[in-house]
């Protein structure tokens, strides 16, 4: 069959899809003054036609155009933005359709619907020249309506604003109704022109780029003869124009040599079909065949608006461009790692990972793209499954670059029976202004199907393809003509085959869907290097999923993720980690690093069970955790980059003894219910060797690891180290090192009101929500079946609580109901609303069965022992401490909340001791204050035992002044880390103060030495005590001034004196100016001197000159005048301290 003749025996179904997404403003500056035929035949440019036009086909039988009962994306639509002074016109000129020679149509009608549906114009197009609606001439359609030169147009005055549908459409009734059924209704339109304009005749003024469809129909035609014949030896040489749902415009442009004869074109987001997995969805593929010689098509998805001109930027606005970030690290292990990363807008990606160490992506080398569709806005997740582009494994720690490409503006152009598309096509970017774009198709599952004359057949084959969203080829591209098309363009010719041939089972497009996709905007992410994890995030031999303790930090996992469901676990059988996946029910992430924030506390893209520093305050959870562990236990967090432990940072890296370092894996127990925890936070039966851990029960409870401690309060550090020796204060007994405990120097002074219960509800500050009462000295619940019953009391000074621990001290009583099985009750811990410790009384009632037990929360630590109520009656008792770490408002509620069956609670000496003291108001507590008086002497001289200034550093001194300087001799001098104790009972107490019993240290004393001032006080223990140093008004006698006179000047002359040896003036031995330094000079050898006696007030009447005395009888002192003030002169002393 001729290809002339084709057209006459199928459908026409060219469709060509789009999706843009980007802003800017590429124009092109030919004077536009219509919409229609300018654009799809532009002639050559400057007003002249040539052979290769195209006419807008009315094609009823063939679903092609817009007629009345057309598809809705077939309608012809024109946008009106204000109706007041707008406009449509238009014109045309109607011809039959016909292969050699059309005529002119004398019963076409336009009718204009308005946005509600409802006909408001119609009109039959006339064919004479002159008349309104009729375009005679080439010249008329390029000129446009109302110009000179132009087409005098139908003119519709709008009332209303909004999408306004074109119709165009043969009738053999006066309009009434249209011809649909046969070829009668067919009718072309080489000449027409549909604009918006304001103004009328002359003054006229169209505005382009309001004229569009969702799927234009078309047939190239001969417009140069006179006979108008429809004929697939014109090219198509206009330009398409999409505007995507989100915004983005771009312009597709058809090269020479693109005869596609009768198309539609439509440009879509989803591809040739639309089953929501556009990997498939994208690629070309034959027409259904029937044999012997019926083809048919799918129906396209719904297109985008395509217009012929830029879209008006008024009506159709642009849209947003996308700000993509790589937001984590990578995670996962090898063969299974993830790669978080953030999107603002929906869009296409590539992940890039640069593993070739040149940058950016070079095809063909170790370098992996990995890609998806359509992600949405928000935290995302891309697999990896570990290969590099070379099919090879990088190794653990290896370094990769990586990048996120977001891609927005997808849009397909899937093309029905486009027979030759020989020299490509290209897209160019309007919005924004990104100029040619790579062009995407996937051609690789075309095959040959059907037989050599027929029509509806193709027997070319083979196809070529794009691998990846990396690598697009910039238009012109994606050419074809006859065989095994390549991604050269133009296509290469074979012999015999495609436009060699007047043939169309050998044209490459004939009876096929080929599509080609492209991307009207492209932004790509900063460039982040990454280090590829493996499964043992610590190192020391047992992979993630077993090990008890991922960061070796003596904090169980299960601690660390206080509750929460395995950070490791999957969700919903995803394969995708908790706590980097999106889905994963509660998933939070505040800061867009794609972890979610539940499991990382700092928020720096390390999860709780493999950070060692979960709080971000710069000191390592191993210290800060609730049992005693040392700085030099540790791997600093500090370690710089190139040291052989930097990946150890943070990791414990003694054994059992606290000593001796191991590596990762020598460093851990191995026992079952201790795997993957260091030997020195655990009990013996723990360990690997049965051998104690020395940091085992320094928290008062001896068990597997440690707990929370500070380690999660970046309020509090707990390596903060304010008397420098080595000793975080958080475990430091003497904070100052000036000997005197801090709970001597600040007693705890207890911040709940009548703990006791001496005073009932009425004036005790306590209150009830039900069923408490107060008798005897104990607040007791005795309620069956209780309901968060509460005993309560509003706290204060909780933010002065030490380290930010609020120690919870109280006397629990538990009573059987029946004394007998199959009852229960619970007592909730509260402070500020969050529940730290929960006591249960369980239904079990037997001897050895501890049926009282604790259960604590949110860190909290204690020193409760399980125990059992059998077989005893009335209330059984335990005191015990519950720490809190706390970092919530200074006056919070306190809570003993009950539920029950028939067993009962009781509370009795509730005491939260607050140290917040200092004396001297001087802001700094009496425990960090090394004069906490302020009278100038410090605390160390003036506690209770024999502290001589000669052993502490002066005031005045740029190290560590006022603390005590010497070893445990007394005269040997020392730094604070050499000087103290790190005996348990006396740690960072200095050794000059302590009895033998608890003086150690490893660097100077490891013969437990008695310090030589202990038990000058009459007591041989540990530190000394408050002596004067909390009374301003007494100071020792060590702080008299010892400090030498300075010799190194002359010295200024003394100008005053009173002498009774009847020498004065410069005649007379010059004195007293030949004494220096001073500000009056006495001279006698058997008189005393009296100076005048003055009351206060008499004092203060004087007028007074520097070095004035005078003796204040009200204050009885002697005063003297320094030139600013009168001063008392009580006190024998310089500035020595």
């Amino acid at each position: 069959m001729s290809k002339y003749l084709k057209f006459n025996n199928f459908r026409i179904e060219k469709h060509v899809i789009t999706r843009f997404l980007m802003v800017v403003s590429l124009f092109f500056f030919h004077h536009v003054f219509a919409d229609g035929t300018k654009q799809v035949s532009p002639g050559n440019g400057s007003g002249a036609a040539t052979a290769n036009g195209t006419a807008y086909l009315v094609n009823p039988t063939g679903a092609a155009g817009s007629y009345p009962g057309s598809a809705v994306n077939s309608k012809l639509k024109v946008t009106v933005q204000n109706f007041n002074i707008e406009s449509i016109l238009s014109g045309f000129m109607p011809r039959t359709f016909n292969n050699s020679a059309t005529t002119l149509v004398t019963n076409a009608y336009v009718r204009i619907l308005n946005p509600s549906g409802v006909e408001v114009y119609k009109r039959l197009i006339p064919t004479t020249a002159g008349l309104p609606g009729f375009i005679s001439t080439y010249g008329q359609a390029w000129n446009g309506p109302n110009v000179s030169g132009g087409y005098s147009p139908f003119t519709y005055q709008p009332i209303v604003n909004g999408e306004f549908t074109i119709e165009l459409y043969r009738s053999d009734d006066l309009g009434v109704t249209a011809v649909t059924a046969t070829a009668d209704g067919n009718v072309t339109f080489p000449y027409f022109d549909i604009s918006v304009a304001t103004g009328a005749g002359a003054t006229t003024s169209v505005i382009n780029g309001r004229l569009w469809s969702r799927n234009w129909s078309f047939i190239t035609t001969n417009i140069i003869d006179t006979n108008f014949p429809n004929v697939v030896t014109s090219s198509f040489e206009g330009d398409f124009y999409v505007f995507t749902n989100d915004g983005f415009k771009a312009l597709v442009d058809f090269q020479n040599g693109f005869k596609p004869f009768g198309f539609q074109l439509v440009m879509n987001f989803e591809g040739v079909a639309s089953t929501g997995n556009f990997a498939a969805d994208n690629k070309s593929r034959n027409g259904i065949f029937t044999a012997p010689n019926t083809i048919t098509y799918p129906a396209l998805p719904t297109g985008y608006r395509l217009f012929l001109t830029t879209p008006d930027p008024v009506a159709f606005q642009n849209g947003t461009v996308g700000s993509p970030a790589i937001t984590g690290n990578i995670y996962g292990c090898p063969g299974a790692y993830f790669i978080p990363y953030y999107l603002d807008r929906t869009g296409d990606v590539a992940v890039t990972l640069d593993l070739n160490g040149i940058p950016g992506y070079q095809p063909g080398t170790e370098d992996v793209v990995l890609q998806a569709f359509n992600v949405p806005v928000g935290n995302n997740i891309m697999a990896w499954n570990g290969l590099n582009g070379l099919g090879g494994t990088p190794p653990v720690n290896f370094s990769a670059g990586v990048s996120v490409l977001l891609l927005q503006g997808r849009v397909n152009l899937p093309m029905i029976d486009a027979e030759l598309n020989t020299n490509g096509l290209s897209a160019i970017s309007i919005f924004p202004n990104l100029g040619n774009r790579p062009l995407f198709w996937d051609d690789s599952g075309i095959t040959a199907f059907g037989t050599a004359g027929n029509a509806n057949a193709n027997i070319t084959v083979g196809g070529t393809f794009t691998p990846n969203l990396r690598s697009g080829i910039v238009g012109p591209s994606h050419a074809w003509d006859g065989s095994n098309p390549t991604l050269a363009t133009p296509a290469p010719l074979t012999a015999n085959q495609g436009s060699n041939t007047t043939t169309l089972e050998d044209d490459y497009g004939n009876a096929r869907i080929i599509n080609t996709w492209f991307y009207g905007s492209q932004v790509e992410s900063a460039l982040r290097t990454l280090s590829l994890p493996g499964c043992d995030n610590d190192f020391d031999g047992i992979p993630n999923n077993i090990d008890l303790d991922d960061d070796n930090d003596g904090i169980l996992d299960t601690v660390e993720n206080n509750g929460l469901t395995d950070p490791l676990g999957y969700y919903n059988g995803s394969a995708i980690p908790n706590y980097i996946n999106p889905q994963s029910p509660g998933f939070v992430d505040t800061n867009f690093d794609g972890v979610d924030d539940r499991y990382d506390l700092d928020k720096d893209g390390i999860i709780n069970q493999f950070d060692t520093d979960v709080d971000g305050d710069g000191c390592a959870d191993a210290i800060e955790g609730s049992e005693y562990v040392t700085a030099v236990q540790i791997h600093s967090l500090t370690l710089p980059v190139g040291d052989a432990n930097y990946s150890y940072r943070g990791q414990i890296k003694v054994l059992a003894n606290g000593i001796t370092t191991g590596t990762p894996s020598q460093i851990v127990s191995t026992v079952s219910g201790a795997n993957g925890v260091p030997l020195l936070v655990n009990p013996a039966a723990s360990n690997t060797g049965n051998t104690l851990g020395v940091a085992d029960n320094t928290d008062g409870t001896s068990d597997v690891g440690q707990g929370l401690g500070i380690s999660q309060n970046a309020s509090f550090n707990g390596c903060t180290d304010s008397d420098q020796d080595g000793i975080p204060d958080a475990d430091d007994l003497d904070d100052d090192n000036d000997g005197i405990l801090d709970s001597v120097e600040c007693p705890g002074v207890n911040t709940v009101v009548n703990g006791t219960f001496d005073i009932g509800f009425n004036t005790g500050n306590w209150a009830s929500s039900g069923g408490w009462v107060i008798s005897g000295g104990v607040a007791s619940n005795v309620t069956d079946s209780a309901v968060n019953q509460t005993l309560s009391q509003t706290l204060t000074n909780l933010d002065k609580a030490q380290g930010g621990i609020v120690s919870l001290t109280f006397t629990v009583g538990a009573q059987d109901g029946n004394n007998a099985s199959g009852s229960s009750a619970s007592l909730d811990i509260l402070l500020n609303g969050v529940v730290y410790a929960t006591l249960n009384n369980s239904t079990v009632r037997a001897l050895g069965t501890n049926n009282i037990t604790i259960n604590t929360q949110n860190g909290a630590t204690t020193t409760f022992v399980s125990y059992s109520t059998f077989p005893q009656s009335g209330y059984n008792v335990q005191t015990f401490t519950l720490d809190i770490f706390y970092s919530g408002p200074a006056s919070a509620v306190l809570g003993f909340r009950m539920n029950s069956a028939f067993d009962d609670w009781s509370v009795d000496n509730v005491s939260i001791l607050i140290r917040a003291c200092d004396t001297d108001n001087d802001g700094i507590p009496n425990d960090l204050d090394l004069d906490s008086d302020g009278d100038g002497c410090p605390d160390a001289i003036e506690g209770s035992e024999s502290v001589t200034y000669k052993m502490i550093n002066p005031m005045t001194a740029t190290s560590n002044p006022g603390q005590i300087g010497v070893l445990a001799n007394g005269t040997t001098a020392g730094t604070p880390v050499q000087v103290i104790s790190t005996f348990a009972a006396a740690r960072g107490v200095p050794q000059l103060l302590n009895n033998g019993a608890n003086n150690y240290n490893i660097l100077n004393n490891t013969n437990n030495t008695a310090g030589v001032v202990d038990n000058t006080d009459g007591s041989a223990d540990v530190g000394q005590g408050i002596g004067t140093s909390l009374n301003s008004t007494l100071q020792d006698l060590e702080c008299r001034c010892y400090k030498p006179a300075n010799t190194a000047t002359a010295g200024l002359p003394t100008n005053q004196g009173i002498t009774a040896l009847g020498r004065a003036g410069a005649s007379n031995g010059n004195w007293p100016m030949k004494i220096t330094g001073a500000y009056t000079a006495l001279d006698a050898k058997t008189k005393g001197l009296v100076l005048n006696r003055l009351t206060t007030a008499q004092i203060n009447g004087l007028a007074p000159v520097r070095g004035m005395m005078a003796y204040d009888t009200d204050l009885n002192c002697l005063k003297i005048y320094d030139g600013t003030v009168w001063a008392c002169y009580t006190k024998q002393t310089c500035d020595q301290y």
